[in-house]
């Protein structure tokens, strides 16, 4: 199941839901991957970036916490204009209404697939999820870094890829900024190809006026 908070929750049942995944956080890029410069005492990985303009996303899957990210519009401060613009090497930030930044997106290492988790049920669950909501709130880019080895797959789902600078050594890993494409095309293409359907709730709530904008410009 797909769950979905907006900034910082509307109600208790999203903020314990926001605790957890700022537990979940933690657990994987502090204790996991071991990126200490993020630790915390209490166990709980956030930042500035988490405020009431961020969008996260979630995946449950028999109660249990399993795949995660966030986005963000570029019009705010976000992690690439404002935390990592060594990534983009002079390079302009890509901003803009209908842009979004896409961090923090991780499955739990155990239910990733060989090489890379685009294809387990809970990261379609996720990958679906945001490409929805994104194209429904007027969005049609999204801006994010990622290690270089990741790009076939969004190419393998439609979306399209422009790569803003070449890669850098960052935090052991090396990290590429992108700048990504959506359209009718890409859900249709995404749709197919996972074995996931998101229910009509969920698709009902994407379509709600406190969520949709007009911000979206068509790529030519």
């Amino acid at each position: 199941m797909l769950r979905i908070v907006q900034g910082h929750g509307s109600n208790i049942d999203e903020r314990l839901i926001l605790d957890g995944l700022y537990r979940y956080r933690h657990a994987v890029f502090v204790d996991y991957l071991g990126w200490t410069d993020l630790a915390r005492k209490d166990k709980r990985e956030f930042d500035p970036f988490d405020d009431e303009h961020t969008t996260h996303f979630a995946v449950v899957i028999d109660r249990r916490l399993v795949a995660y990210c966030r986005t963000r519009s570029t019009i705010y401060p976000h992690l690439l204009s404002d935390a990592y613009p060594q990534l983009l090497r002079g390079a302009k930030v890509p901003r803009g209404p209908h842009i979004a930044e896409w961090s923090r997106g991780t499955v739990l290492p155990d239910l990733r697939k060989e090489g890379i988790e685009a294809y387990s049920v809970a990261a379609q669950w996720l990958y679906l999820g945001v490409v929805e909501w994104a194209y429904a709130s007027g969005y049609n880019q999204f801006s994010l870094q990622i290690t270089p080895d990741v790009i076939p797959y969004l190419w393998d789902v439609g979306i399209e890829v422009d790569v803003l600078a070449r890669e850098t050594e960052f935090g052991g890993a090396k990290v590429v900024p992108l700048l990504l494409t959506i359209s009718e095309r890409t859900l249709s293409r995404m749709r197919s190809f996972f074995d996931v359907t998101l229910p009509p709730a969920l698709m009902d709530q994407f379509s709600a006026p406190q969520i949709a904008t007009s911000g979206r410009k068509e790529a030519g």
